[in-house]
């Protein structure tokens, strides 16, 4: 069970398929290629019940391999949105553990 907070939201997610009904993403889809790592990335944004405010971003790398998720902040990786090579490879980030 995850337990989800947001402004003036506190909800409960039992299994997988809930989460699907806490979000909705946007038909915009945003493809970059990274020339340094010789790779695509397809970016999905939209809203989620838990982030109000920023959405949510899903990015996948070479349309096979999760790359990110979180708030939206228009960046395909965490390492890019933190200016940090130690976040290569780490797909979520708790702001608060920064």
């Amino acid at each position: 069970m995850i337990d989800l907070i947001g402004e003036d939201h506190v909800d409960e997610i039992v299994d997988g398929q809930d989460i699907l009904t806490k979000i909705e993403l946007d038909s915009d889809i945003e493809v970059r290629w990274d020339c340094d790592e010789n790779d695509v990335y397809v970016s999905l944004g939209g809203g989620c019940d838990w982030e109000i405010e920023h959405g949510l971003q899903i990015t996948l790398r070479n349309g096979n391999q999760l790359a990110k998720v979180g708030d939206y902040d228009g960046h395909v990786t965490n390492a890019d949105a933190y200016d940090s090579d130690d976040l290569r490879g780490v797909i979520y980030v708790k702001r608060s553990m920064l």
